[in-house]
């Protein structure tokens, strides 16, 4: 369908949610014809009002993909975009709804991006159900999805051989949402963080999944996988929009994913996002022959993650059946923006 219109529904109007519904607005080739969330004050609204739109859509927000399904409109969706949860079991059914609705999917759900290690039987049954239904099933963003996995793995294409990798991606958490702020403990106590990291309620959720995906895609085993979370502490006083953070207390987080191999480590993946973070970019070392480094800055994770969400619409419907990666399909572009938008 390399010419044809693109018919999406959106799944979720969370922050990213919202910004996805922005973004596809104004695509062309690409046209909003459902929206599902849960929100009891967003069910009935304009899709258009609820995403913050200065014009409707036309499409009113329903409460699920059932309800969809049985408001008797004409046509179907090619995709949905799913933006709801970041761990897999919790998310799992509503993919499976979509999935036994005859969708694709492009979903943020962090587990996702790369789920046979973490999760093998739900990757299973989703990958199965797929097949069944004749759709592709591909968790992406930019962390993970693509800055800290997928580009690493492309640079090595200019590489007669490769012997380590090292990937640091550093985020000013002080300039981001509210959301996000909380995920890395902003202005929390140290007593906190470590309460919470010790039941694995602090960190990044898809580090881990980055790792593994680089580390299939170069045929690396990965039996020797090594994992490390720590608070960042402030110094002094800090202030952000939403949190004011003591001297002493948690400006964010600093973690780490790494595997060895004979006791030597070959991949190293680093993430910190703290307030204030002093020069925010991402970093790539790849030691091979040759050896390429590469620096990319100005990579906003939220504006990039919903960018990501978009432009693999096509990608997705034109894919094979089955549960996907980003390292199975073609490469992701920009898709063209709708004229006069």
């Amino acid at each position: 369908m390399t010419n044809q219109q693109i018919r999406v529904v959106q799944y979720g109007l969370g922050a990213i949610g919202t910004g996805v519904v922005r973004l596809a607005s104004r695509k062309a080739g690409m046209r909003i014809v459902g929206c599902v969330d849960v929100n009891p004050d967003l069910i009935g609204k304009d899709a258009g009002e609820a995403a913050g739109l200065d014009q409707a859509l036309g499409v009113p927000v329903l409460g699920s993909i059932e309800e969809l399904a049985r408001g008797g409109r004409d046509e179907s969706a090619d995709v949905a975009f799913h933006c709801t949860g970041s761990h897999l079991q919790e998310v799992h059914e509503q993919l499976v709804e979509i999935v036994r609705a005859g969708m694709n999917i492009v979903s943020t759900c962090e587990e996702l991006s790369f789920p046979r290690r973490r999760n093998p039987q739900i990757a299973a049954q989703i990958d199965a159900l797929a097949r069944e239904h004749d759709v592709t099933v591909l968790g992406t963003g930019i962390n993970p999805g693509f800055i800290m996995d997928t580009l690493p793995v492309a640079l090595t294409a200019m590489c007669a051989d490769v012997r380590k990798i090292r990937v640091s991606r550093i985020v000013d958490v002080g300039t981001r949402r509210r959301q996000l702020q909380a995920k890395v403990g902003t202005g929390m106590s140290v007593d906190e963080f470590q309460r919470r990291a010790s039941t694995g309620r602090m960190g990044h959720i898809g580090l881990q999944e980055s790792l593994l995906g680089i580390a299939e895609a170069l045929g690396w085993p990965t039996d020797d996988l090594h994992h490390s979370l720590e608070p960042v502490i402030a110094h002094a006083p800090l202030q952000t929009e939403f949190f004011g953070i003591p001297a002493g207390h948690v400006a964010g987080l600093r973690e780490r994913t790494w595997l060895e191999q004979d006791g030597e480590e070959v991949l190293a993946l680093e993430l910190q996002m703290r307030v204030g973070a002093p020069e925010p970019g991402d970093t790539i070392v790849l030691d091979g022959t040759p050896p390429v480094t590469v620096k990319v800055d100005g990579v906003q994770g939220d504006i990039s993650t919903q960018a990501i969400v978009v432009n693999s619409a096509r990608r997705v419907v034109e894919a094979p059946p089955g549960l996907a990666t980003m390292m199975d399909i073609p490469p992701v572009s920009l898709a063209p923006t709708a004229a006069g938008a």
